[in-house]
């Protein structure tokens, strides 16, 4: 009813766009559109190959919706040797879930950092399994400092592309996920391939470039 108000609606990726189609809205009312990073905030990511151990971030809130029960059992699955910080406030339903996995000393979460560029900086792969957005404003960030990204449909926004800048598995598919962080953590060489073009395809869509693409539309 309230959707009905309105004359025109934005999408902010092509599954919103989907979920307004299957909601009755007509495709002439909606209008495609993204959400976008600042490079001003992310200086250019220095090179941390060398550096161990082998860490792959989650940024956002640390909640089901997310993905966050799933990338832990992933990360678990995968055997691979290293760190998975999740950087963000966590939801009390899957607190005792995070203190189990914490106690392994594998998994590190933080319920705040200020400095997030400096974050990205330091991982060398950005994991985004989310069941549900409206627009992942974190993979923009995160391919914009060079990073290659698995994530899901969902989570691929307008920016993500399977094989060419990152890696997209089915949603709560835990097996695919484990799989897409081994495959990245034991090949440089892929992830170098992937983080370089995920740079490359994120300037496309930095807020100064947005923010006049929408006010065309």
């Amino acid at each position: 009813e309230e959707l009905a108000l309105y004359d025109y609606i934005f999408a902010s990726n092509p599954m919103v766009e989907s979920s307004l189609l299957e909601a009755g809205i007509d495709a002439s009312r909606i209008i495609a559109s993204t959400f976008g990073w600042t490079p001003s905030r992310y200086p250019i990511r220095p090179d941390v190959h060398e550096r161990r151990p082998f860490r792959a971030l989650f940024v956002g809130v640390d909640a089901v919706r997310k993905g966050v029960p799933e990338l832990l059992a992933a990360w678990k699955k995968s055997g691979v040797e290293g760190e998975l910080v999740l950087a963000g406030p966590g939801e009390g339903a899957i607190e005792p879930l995070l203190k189990s996995y914490v106690g392994t000393n594998t998994v590190r979460v933080l319920s705040f950092e200020r400095d997030i560029g400096s974050l990205y900086r330091s991982a060398d792969i950005f994991v985004f399994p989310t069941l549900e957005e409206g627009g992942p404003q974190v993979t923009y960030e995160a391919a914009g400092c060079g990073l290659p990204v698995i994530t899901t449909p969902m989570g691929a926004a307008r920016l993500i592309e399977n094989e060419v800048n990152g890696l997209i598995v089915e949603p709560a598919d835990i097996d695919g996920l484990a799989n897409a962080i081994a495959r990245l953590a034991t090949s440089r060489e892929l992830r170098e391939r992937l983080g370089h073009k995920a740079a490359i395809d994120a300037k496309k869509f930095t807020y100064e470039r947005v923010g006049i693409e929408r006010a065309i539309k």
